[in-house]
């Protein structure tokens, strides 16, 4: 038409201008229909609804809390004292048991861990993965016992003391223990014992030389322990 001469450069241009326009507004309109539809990330359970009905919701405004039933995550957070002594090739076994399921045992699988304390804390969050247990209704946030072991390969390994971690003190010049001799009345005199340490268990971290049957440990207050030091004995000490 405008070739022709049957309609004027101007209006020929205003019509073109228009026709760019609807185009953009069509385009607005598909895109504007296709997030009308909710797609999640996985396949799971809707476990809360945030909003109702025709209700109007903005970019980014939570809509579902969808949770995967198929595993469960579980997240501990481990003290520095005992993530210090963990050695990055262990492969320890570890379970989750719940109250409510006496005698029974859950097997986990590693899953990550946080390389960077928390700075309140001081603890480090480690995370494993329960399959789902289709016997029990085991859902999130649920409270849960983690219990950990690293297998004793040897009977050489078996021997040794089983200390708390928190009796130890580690210093630049490797691992030591506080020990009371000399005792005379209730007065002793502190001795440092180095020591050399096994596996993490269940029950606490092995103690494979330095420390002899009898031994009087100390195990509070350590920072405060020094070789030769007189202490007194508290009334609970032979108990």
């Amino acid at each position: 038409m405008l070739s022709q001469k049957l309609i004027a450069k101007s209006d020929y241009d205003k019509l073109e201008a228009q026709h760019t326009s609807s185009l953009a507004a069509l385009t607005g309109a598909i895109q504007n229909v296709e997030y009308t539809n909710l797609k999640a990330p996985f396949a799971g359970t809707i476990a809360r609804r945030h909003v109702d009905n025709f209700e109007d919701v903005s970019a980014v405004q939570p809509i579902f809390t969808l949770q995967d039933m198929s595993s469960i995550h579980i997240k501990v957070n481990i003290p520095e004292t005992l993530m210090i002594l963990i050695n990055t090739n262990d492969r320890p076994n570890v379970f989750a048991m719940f109250d409510s399921i006496p005698n029974q045992q859950f097997p986990l699988s590693f899953q990550e861990v946080a390389t960077q304390a928390d700075p309140g804390s001081k603890t480090f969050a480690v995370t494993f993965k329960m399959p789902s247990v289709a016997s029990f209704n085991i859902l999130p946030a649920m409270s849960v016992t983690v219990r950990g072991s690293l297998p004793i390969q040897d009977d050489a390994q078996a021997l040794g003391v089983i200390l708390p971690a928190q009796a130890l003190i580690e210093t630049n010049e490797g691992r030591f223990a506080f020990v009371v001799e000399n005792i005379n009345e209730k007065l002793g005199t502190v001795k440092r014992k180095t020591v050399t340490t096994g596996h993490i268990t269940e029950r606490g971290l092995q103690v494979l030389t330095g420390l002899q049957q009898g031994d009087r440990l100390i195990i509070a207050g350590m920072s405060k322990m020094s070789n030769g030091m007189t202490v007194r004995l508290s009334e609970q000490w032979n108990r």
